[in-house]
């Protein structure tokens, strides 16, 4: 399957930048994934948290245990950068960035990076796909 593919049909997803914090953008994030078909292993990510609603939560990319379909990354664009060059080092195949990717450096590198993990990003700035059906 292509890496959009395995986006738009993920069957693993982390969660970086995944909070306890109710009503917070990491919380949200996590009910979405929690809630969309499909998804057979969930992987949450904060070094803040070592569990989440009961749900282990590890402290980065680096301690999960399998390649992901998909990363979604609620992190700030100091943190981006590092968040997906981790992604693509685990050979996650896809991601999701939230944040805006601020100035023409970070995006450069954005795209560079997923470039050459031949990954498939959504973003910089947006809120994800939605498949109403």
């Amino acid at each position: 399957m292509s890496s959009l593919g395995r986006m738009l049909r993920a069957r693993s997803v982390a969660v970086v930048g995944a909070s306890a914090r109710p009503g917070s953008f990491g919380a949200r994030m996590i009910t979405e994934a929690a809630r969309s078909s499909g998804i057979d292993r969930l992987h949450l990510v904060n070094p803040r948290y070592d569990e989440i609603d009961g749900r282990p939560c590890l402290p980065s990319l680096k301690h999960v245990d399998e390649p992901v379909d998909l990363v979604l990354l609620g992190v700030r664009d100091d943190a981006l950068e590092s968040q997906l060059r981790d992604a693509a080092a685990l050979g996650a195949r896809s991601a999701v960035i939230f944040g805006s990717a601020t100035g023409d450096a970070v995006r450069a590198s954005v795209r560079t990076i997923a470039t050459e993990a031949g990954m498939a990003v959504c973003g910089a700035g947006c809120m994800g796909f939605v498949n109403v059906v």
